[in-house]
């Protein structure tokens, strides 16, 4: 924001952290110049930043310990408190799928990668969609600690001294900020599977009731890519004006001025819940 400058100055700065991320690399000047006699100033000046972020919790060893708080659903039977911090917390859900429903041989089955069943590795504590123990991952695997940003500041101006008593000016800029996160996994607490499934194993069917048209079945969709989140801001912004004083006492100033704020928000990876709907009703 100053009004005179005489000469060039730069900036360079970079940085990382001692766990290799959170890389910031920053480059900036500043240059200005009297003409006619210092009755006319020009400055200009840029600066850009570019930080890459900070990775999900598993990138730092307090992290890799998995501490979350859980909400004690078991709290009427082992008299613990409604909510519990605690470390190796994992996700409830399942990484292959729960099933639900209470079916005899079906109730907490989940799948192996070749689409076998076997008894899903439940916390001893649980609620929501975590559990401390068990199988599994944080909730919020892949999900970034701290966010990218880029930005981008410019600014000029130009002071003209008419007089002694006035001068006219013109301010003008340019912000632009880009910041973007890593979501959480896709949570899905209730998915409803029918018994005419294309994909259903012929272990399933074999222990479905022959009255059972659908069971229910969780999953955290950690083989997708999580959600993606981008915020931009951009901030043009501009004055002209002109300034004097009078009478030795009191000074005055008129001026115009622009600006504009052009904020977007935008979501990428985000299911689109129809087709995520004929996905799990394969026929």
């Amino acid at each position: 924001m100053k009004q005179e400058y005489d000469g060039i100055g730069v900036t360079l700065q970079s940085g990382i952290s001692e766990e290799g991320d959170y890389r910031t690399l920053r480059a900036g000047f500043i240059a200005g110049q009297n003409f006619d006699n210092d009755r006319l100033k020009v400055v200009f000046s840029a600066d850009y930043s570019d930080n890459t972020g900070v990775p999900d919790i598993y990138s730092r060893d307090w992290g890799r310990e998995e501490w979350m708080i859980v909400s004690n659903g078991q709290r009427a039977t082992n008299g613990g408190p409604a909510y519990i911090l605690a470390p190796n917390v994992h996700n409830s859900l399942g990484q292959g799928g729960v099933i639900t429903s209470n079916i005899p041989g079906l109730y907490n089955m989940t799948f192996n990668s070749d689409g076998s069943l076997r008894p899903f590795d439940k916390g001893a504590i649980f609620g929501g969609s975590t559990m401390i123990g068990g199988e599994g991952t944080s909730i919020i695997t892949d999900t970034a600690l701290v966010p990218a940003v880029e930005r981008l500041t410019t600014y000029g101006s130009a002071y003209y001294e008419f007089s002694n008593s006035l001068t006219g000016y013109i301010e003008g800029g340019y912000s632009w900020s880009k910041g973007t996160l890593e979501g959480v996994p896709i949570r899905l607490s209730s998915i409803t599977i029918q018994r005419d499934n294309a994909y259903i194993p012929p272990e399933v069917l074999a222990l479905l009731p022959a009255t059972t048209t659908s069971f229910t079945m969780s999953r955290i969709a950690t083989d997708v890519r999580n959600n993606l989140y981008e915020i931009t801001n951009a901030t043009p912004h501009g004055v002209v004006g002109l300034k004097g004083s009078f009478a030795d006492t009191w000074k005055w100033d008129a001026h115009v001025s622009y600006g504009v704020n052009n904020y977007a928000s935008r979501t990428y990876y985000n299911p689109i819940s129809a087709n995520l709907g004929f996905a799990v009703d394969a026929v």
